[in-house]
């Protein structure tokens, strides 16, 4: 039921199939349409909130106007700006990056989609790609960089049984214009010509820390930016997430949760926050609609007993060892005074196991790409790549980077060897992970022999 009302009012607003309102024009089989039916709440308009499952929720805030919702959002805290601007600037390369690896799949799925066109239509290539549709592809597909079909005007049919088609225009700004593309003839190669962006980010090319709040030039539906002042990352995804971001980031942060950051500063270790104040209105606007001022009455008693709806929690790790700081409704009175002892065992132990974390995350990046090494010489009769740059982005999308050296220490350590029993050797290169008991330019991964640790 509809607090406000006091009665059910979605049940009778439900409307399904092509026919139901918000469908008309695209016409879905399986879409839902429901809305609270009537104006019972202020500052909406008639039949509102409501949802259907293509836009999905649909409700208006206090200035009138239906807040963006997307997919995920997310605030971070960051220690050392020059460092969070650097990942920040690498990352958004990166994600970039995935614009150029979806168009890639799209001229495979065309390529596919060609290739069952020639087998039902006696070895002859359709003149148009729309001819694939609907039986070969449900669409043609749009490149996420060009926003847009960036295909189709570019098919070319040889006179030899033969065709060609890549992604018209200049959209991925790591490749030359019209890249990448595809001929018949390769048989099965897409050609991305030359990269025009290589070799890994260095914090030197990116500058230095913006002063004000900087947004990064990411994909549309992704929001990346850094508040230098408040030391802030915000990072949203889905189709509303730069109008989501517009909206948000200037949002100062809860008081209690800003207390706590600057009582951490950059020796927290964890932060813990949370607020049950929408909550307590909720059951405080149903409790009221529906004339229950008793339990009224006993939600405000409750409130006064746990000394407010916010709770936050800080464990910070200075020199003397752990600290504890806790406010709000989940904190006792007294710390033990036992806390500082005990830290002086809990932070080596900490140490310790951040160290074996990032050994591990290595060691996966390892076997990633070792995957991507077996797989390349699946596609070229045994032979390894003659570096590991050969495998982005058609194999990986990038060379990972090591956890506790934050960079590319697999490259420079690539060996390759067509005619020995070992095809290929990599190691992280340097001593970064003596913290976890490893020797010199280990872990490692062996072509023979697969992962070697010590």
């Amino acid at each position: 039921e509809c607090p406000a009302a006091n009665r059910d009012t979605y049940s009778e607003s439900a409307q399904f199939g092509p026919s139901a309102f918000g469908n008309e024009e695209q016409q879905y089989e399986n879409y839902y349409h429901v809305a609270c039916q009537g104006q019972h709440h202020s500052k909406t308009e008639t039949n509102a909130p409501s949802y259907n499952s293509v836009s999905g929720l649909k409700v208006l805030d206090e200035s009138g106007e239906t807040p963006p919702s997307p997919s995920f959002f997310a605030v971070t805290e960051v220690r050392g700006l020059e460092q969070a601007h650097g990942l920040l600037t690498s990352f958004s390369k990166r994600l970039k990056k995935r614009g150029l690896q979806d168009c890639a799949s799209n001229l495979r799925n065309i390529r596919t989609a060609m290739e069952l066109y020639a087998l039902d239509s006696s070895g002859n290539y359709p003149e148009r790609l729309a001819e694939l549709v609907p039986e070969y592809l449900d669409e043609i597909p749009e490149c996420p960089s060009a926003l847009g079909d960036s295909y189709s005007g570019s098919l070319e049919l040889g006179e030899t049984g033969s065709y060609s088609l890549h992604c018209e225009g200049h959209h991925h700004h790591e490749l030359l214009p019209d890249k990448p593309s595809y001929h018949s003839e390769t048989f099965g190669v897409l050609d991305f010509g030359e990269f025009q962006n290589q070799g890994p980010i260095k914090l030197a090319d990116v500058g230095p820390v913006p002063k004000t709040f900087f947004r990064y030039e990411t994909d549309e539906d992704i929001l990346l930016a850094l508040d230098s002042k408040r030391k802030l990352v915000f990072f949203a995804k889905g189709n509303e997430a730069q109008a989501f971001g517009n909206k948000r980031v200037s949002h100062t942060l809860p008081a209690g949760l800003e207390e706590a950051l600057d009582w951490g500063h950059s020796e927290s270790l964890y932060v813990s926050f949370n607020n049950l104040q929408g909550l307590y209105d909720y059951f405080g606007s149903y409790l009221k609609a529906s004339g229950r001022s008793r339990a009224s009455k006993i939600l405000e008693t409750v409130k006064e007993l746990m000394g407010g709806l916010q709770d936050v929690q800080v464990v910070a790790a200075r020199p003397d060892g752990l600290h504890f700081r806790s406010r709000g409704y989940g904190s006792s009175i007294v710390v033990p005074a036992g806390i500082p002892a005990a830290a002086a065992i809990l932070v080596p132990n900490f140490a310790r196991a951040r160290a074996q974390g990032q050994v591990t995350a290595c060691k996966s990046n390892l076997k990633i790409i070792a995957t991507g090494v077996e797989i390349w010489m699946v596609d070229h009769s045994g032979r390894p790549p003659e570096s590991l740059e050969q495998l982005v982005p058609e194999t990986l999308s990038g060379i990972p980077e090591c956890p506790v050296a934050e960079r590319d220490t697999y490259s420079g350590s690539y060996r390759a060897q067509s005619d020995s029993s070992e095809p290929y050797w990599i190691q992280c290169d340097g001593d970064h992970h003596e913290n976890a008991g490893f020797p010199e330019n280990r872990p490692a991964y062996s072509g023979e022999s697969g992962l070697i640790e010590k």
